[in-house]
């Protein structure tokens, strides 16, 4: 009796295949992920299988399992690809923007936020180009303000957002 040697290629990091499997994995597997989308267990291990070449995950099946989730890996993969990043927009209610439009205050109160952000992000650059150039430990620190800067912007999106949506017939 021959043994037989069985291989085992994980997937490329950086994939659309590995952000399948990362998908399928905060699922908690082929199994309970079947259960979240509309195709079956072997449908998904193909969708995360490098070998499967021609066999792709639908958008519904993505978006079913993005949602589930709250993991955004197919997603945030594909705007990379693109040159993009994915900005999640908070929500109203999460920002304490009340339904409809926000009051004087509040649009100076969201404003300044956001022009605070923005300043901190350019007042971290600055100070770290002071020497001609950005460390790898500064880019990390800057880039923490670069998020709470988009944060910021993206509050007021919401708030102009709540406003078009108010007067939708």
């Amino acid at each position: 009796m021959t043994a037989q040697v069985l291989s085992y290629r994980p997937n490329t990091y950086g994939s659309l295949k590995q952000a399948v499997a990362s998908l399928v994995h905060n699922a908690g597997g082929v199994r309970p992920a079947a259960e979240l989308c509309r195709v079956g267990k072997s449908q998904l291990s193909d969708f995360a299988n490098e070998y499967k070449e021609d066999s792709h995950a639908p958008v519904d099946v993505i978006m079913a399992l993005e949602r589930a989730t709250g993991c955004r890996f197919v997603t945030d993969h594909l705007a990379a690809a693109h040159g993009c990043v994915v900005v999640q927009l908070p929500t109203g209610e999460a920002l304490g923007i009340p339904t409809g439009a926000l009051d004087m205050t509040g649009w100076l109160n969201l404003h300044a936020r956001a022009a605070k952000e923005a300043a901190e992000l350019t007042a971290r650059i600055a100070q770290d180009l002071a020497d001609g150039k950005i460390t790898v430990a500064e880019a990390r620190v800057a880039l923490r303000e670069c998020d709470e800067a988009l944060a910021a912007i993206a509050a007021c999106r919401v708030a102009l957002e709540q406003i078009i949506t108010a007067a939708a017939p």
